[in-house]
């Protein structure tokens, strides 16, 4: 985990908010683009969450807890474009 701290003393520019639909928008989806199970995605989701509740980041527990999560690993650099280019490619809706 990249310093919670450094996050805190230089937060730097907002991070953009995505404006469409979450893709993927469920950890079954996450799971099948990824070849996991999806109570194999979602455990580690919780597990990712509950190291920065330890560590005292807020807003992470609610409705929101996952969204501020993402908005948290993004703004840490824990998440970069590089990570999300490294996915599969979706497959096309059927």
């Amino acid at each position: 985990m990249r310093a919670f701290a450094a996050h805190r003393a230089s937060p730097g520019p907002p991070a953009a908010r995505h404006t469409g639909d979450p893709a993927p928008a469920s950890a079954k989806d996450a799971a099948e683009r990824i070849g996991w199970q999806s109570h194999t995605v979602a455990k580690r989701c919780e597990n990712i969450r509950d190291r920065y509740v330890r560590l005292g980041v807020p807003g992470l527990r609610g409705p929101r807890a996952l969204e501020e999560l993402a908005l948290l690993l993004i703004s840490t650099g824990e998440l970069t474009a590089e990570d999300l280019r490294r996915l599969p490619a979706q497959a096309p809706p059927s």
